[in-house]
């Protein structure tokens, strides 16, 4: 019962380093409104980074996969790292990968975790998110939806 408070606890403090939202619930690029993105806005923000286009619609899935397109997801790990945003993307890299976000709470912003995500492909490729190889085969396959 504790851990479950502090986890929560934590997670809302981490939220609350989160980008700012507009009173619409939009932000300045338009992409998010603070809590979920679609799948053609998390496609704008692979083509934006220069993901390559072969990579983008598996890096969709695993956006769905990871945060449910949610770019203020959090997610504490037993090491005492965090996951952060839309591609999850783990606090070790916040000020140690190029491409990366110098603090933590930057992965909050959809558009620099997906910059982010960028390095840790080239680093690792998609076995870079563990959601990959457990949705290896609906992720091969991806189609992202207009909507």
């Amino acid at each position: 019962m504790v851990r479950a408070f502090l986890s929560l606890l934590a997670v809302g403090l981490l939220a609350a380093c989160s980008p700012s939202i507009d009173e619409s619930g939009t932000s300045s690029d338009g992409l998010t409104d603070g809590r979920r993105l679609t799948e053609p806005q998390v496609q704008t923000l692979l083509t934006r980074a220069a993901f390559p286009a072969s990579a983008i619609p598996r890096m969709v899935c695993i956006a769905k996969y990871e945060s449910g397109f949610n770019d203020l997801f959090a997610r504490g790990k037993p090491n005492g790292t965090w996951d952060i945003g839309l591609f999850a993307i783990n606090t070790v890299h916040a000020g140690n990968t190029p491409g990366c976000p110098v603090k933590a709470d930057g992965l909050y912003d959809a558009q620099a975790n997906t910059k982010c995500a960028l390095s840790v492909y080239g680093m690792y490729g998609l076995r870079g998110w563990p959601s990959y190889a457990a949705n290896k085969a609906e992720c091969d396959s991806y189609r992202v939806s207009a909507q």
